[in-house]
């Protein structure tokens, strides 16, 4: 009985563990670029992107809920034939379908593997694919069956539209174009004598039909071709654009749009001419769509949609408040949060991160710390010696004096009229009049790039950065001399838990201790060679430490060991704060902020796309993994990873066959979670090590 109950509670614990996880506050609902969209009416639409990823918008785009993947392939292409019967598909051959009008997807099992481009329905049962090396399929069953057409081409295509049901176009890589007027069961190639890479194509009626495309990363390669002959023949429009086009589509014969690296430009003459719009997005777009002439909405990454009502004079970002890269952050006593990064943004939310508000920082320098001594009283500092200073809570910023036009890396405040700024080239600064005036502190002339500062009292404090170097002042800060340092990487962060035990991290994984108020400092094991940058100690023996390509690690010793949690992201995480040990965030590249309640132990889970099943279970010294008849795992990805309860990475073992054993005598007796990779699909399963 006793045994049942603490499997009972360890089961209770683990469900709670996987329905919790890092959840994203911005860009809502997710980040991974979307590179299609389509609008089934004004009010319900779609947008598919990389990593399996589908939104939809109920309410005209006002608001976007991300729907379950049920692929890890990146979708590149969705299409609607009707309101209830939709289509996207991606790498790989990934096909998916939903007759629910998105409500669920399920993917179609087919012989095709060739990355997928372009997807277009004809009608509910009747609808084609391009893709790779040349590929056109046509489907006359609702996508049960598909047969490959000929094309006699193996370049790439990337878009494919029908006029009619006999005439199509698709288009590709090196300038190729194909003509069907037969439904597709013979293609004719189109010669142009352009061999610029060609990403879509749209005809505004049964004559009139327009191609964009470019040569990454040269924009000056951009091109637009024209036909009014249905595709018999094409010519060049316009040339050297300066904007890479990803998409073309018109609202009337006159009224175009062509996203892109660049925006979105405009033309209201056919295309003899075409004009920059100002969006408000720096990110590349790739497609858009349209649910009247005035009302447009174009996608791109991380997963930013925007929105005109007014034919693209102005635009709204429907998803994000920024996606400039975010590089601190600072908690106020109230409850405020505030977070600073590139370009001079500076973004705030009063309710624990759920809506934000862009402030005006009245600077365009990027911001690379921030600080608030109260409620209303902030500091950022950032490059070309730039101090702001808010008095209104963030209202409204002035700029400080810093008497110097090197970067500044880090703002530090002892009390309210007390701080230190440090930077480049050896930079130091103090005020003690609430940053009125700075003065230089003294470091032995050193021109050392400095990264972080912490006082452990209003004399005691330390410096690090470049070539791991360490600094102490036991004078408020006025002087400071070197300590032998057990690394040459550079230092990036550094705080002390307690007066004596001190931490410091860096690139490659660099993480190292004192014990005795920094007289001597030893390397600790990471277990990563990622660059950190950021740490907090939410409690004594509880530490976050973060870094590039979304890498987490966790303590619960101190700081004595740490491990890998998953954060479900690749973004560069420059910031992390704990307000208690279980609520926590994280801020990093292109505006991400996340957010745990449960100390980032939750393990998401998408909805897994491989089914296996494991035994025997329970088991004590090996597990066999069995996985569906019939599936091949790709040697550089198929894996299965074994997590414990906290989400600490235990083992990890390649896929090889169907069928793997797995020696589990290295785990203790417990619960534990079993995750398998493959090309993109993944599936879990929980298993009980006696």
């Amino acid at each position: 009985m006793k045994q049942f109950l603490i499997l009972l509670s360890l089961l209770l614990f683990w469900n709670l563990a996987e329905s919790q996880d890092w959840q994203w506050l911005n860009p809502k609902p997710q980040v991974s670029t979307l590179n299609s969209i389509i609008f089934t009416d004004p009010n319900t639409g779609f947008a598919v992107g990389n990593s399996g990823a589908i939104v939809k918008t109920t309410n005209g785009g006002d608001t976007w809920s991300a729907i379950e993947p049920v692929s890890d392939y990146n979708l590149l292409s969705v299409d609607f034939p009707d309101p209830v019967e939709g289509f996207a598909v991606g790498l790989y051959g990934r096909i998916l379908k939903t007759s629910n009008g998105g409500a669920s997807w399920s993917v179609l099992s087919t012989d095709i593997h060739n990355n997928l481009n372009s997807v277009h329905f004809l009608n509910a049962d009747t609808g084609y694919i391009a893709g790779d090396q040349g590929l056109i399929a046509k489907t006359t069953d609702a996508g049960a069956n598909w047969q490959v057409l000929a094309t006699g081409l193996t370049l790439n295509l990337r878009s494919i539209f029908f006029i009619n049901p006999s005439v199509a176009i698709a288009a590709g890589d090196s300038g190729a174009i194909l003509r069907t007027d037969n439904g597709g069961q013979s293609w004719v190639r189109q010669l142009t004598g352009y061999v610029v890479n060609l990403k879509s194509v749209y005809f505004t009626d049964a004559n009139t039909g327009y191609i964009v495309g470019g040569s990454y990363p040269l924009a000056s390669d951009g091109v637009v071709l024209k036909t009014v002959n249905g595709g018999t023949s094409w010519e060049l429009q316009t040339r050297a654009l300066s904007f890479l086009p990803m998409s073309v589509f018109f609202t009337d014969d006159n009224i175009g749009y062509i996203t892109g690296f660049g925006g979105i430009l405009k033309t209201t003459d056919a295309g003899n001419s075409w004009s920059l719009l100002n969006t408000g997005s720096s990110n590349l777009l790739v497609s858009a769509t349209s649910t009247n002439p005035d009302v447009l909405y174009a996608v791109g990454n991380t997963g930013t949609v925007i929105k005109t009502t007014d034919a693209g004079a102005t635009w709204n970002c429907q998803t994000s408040i920024t996606t400039q890269d975010l590089f601190s952050g600072a908690f106020t006593s109230n409850g405020n949060i505030f977070l600073a990064g590139s370009s001079g943004t500076i973004i705030a939310s009063a309710d624990a991160g759920a809506t934000w508000a862009l402030l005006n920082s009245n600077t365009s320098t990027d911001l690379k710390s921030i600080l608030f001594t109260s409620p209303d009283v902030g500091y950022a500092v950032g490059m070309k010696g730039r101090i702001i200073k808010t008095i209104d809570g963030g209202v409204s910023w002035d700029t400080l004096s810093s008497g110097t036009s090197n970067n500044l890396n880090y703002v530090y405040f002892l009390d309210a009229n007390t701080g230190f700024v440090v930077g480049s080239q050896g930079t130091i600064l103090k005020t003690t009049d609430a940053g009125a005036t700075w003065i230089a502190a003294y470091a032995g002339g050193y021109t050392t790039e400095y990264r972080s500062c912490y006082f452990t009292d209003p004399n005691t404090g330390y410096l690090v950065g470049a070539f791991g170097a360490i600094m102490e002042s036991t004078d408020g800060g006025l002087n400071w001399e070197g300590k032998v340092s057990p690394t040459d990487n550079a230092l990036l962060s550094v705080m002390f838990k307690t007066a004596d035990t001190g931490f410091a991290i860096g690139v490659n994984g660099t993480i190292i201790s004192t014990a005795d108020a920094g007289t001597t400092w030893v390397l600790v094991v990471s277990n990563t060679t990622e660059d950190l940058f950021s740490m907090c100690f939410p409690a004594v023996n509880t530490a976050y430490a973060t870094g590039i390509n979304g890498t987490l690690l966790k303590s619960l010793d101190g700081g004595v060991s740490w491990f890998n949690l998953f954060t479900g992201t690749s973004t560069d995480i420059h910031y992390v704060y704990f307000s208690d040990p279980k609520t926590g965030y994280l801020v990093g590249n292109k505006g991400s902020v996340l957010k745990t309640i449960d100390g980032g132990v939750g393990i998401e889970e998408k909805s897994p796309s491989i089914s296996f099943i494991v035994y025997p279970d329970p088991a004590r010294d090996q597990i066999t993994i069995e996985l569906p008849a019939g599936f091949q795992s790709e040697p550089q990805n198929g894996s299965v990873v074994i997590y414990n309860l906290m989400g600490q990475q235990m083992l990890s073992h390649l896929l090889n066959s169907n069928k793997t054993e797995i020696d589990i005598n290295s785990l203790p007796s417990g619960l534990y979670m079993l995750k398998v990779y493959s090309g993109g699909t993944s599936g879990s399963a929980k298993f009980i090590r006696e």
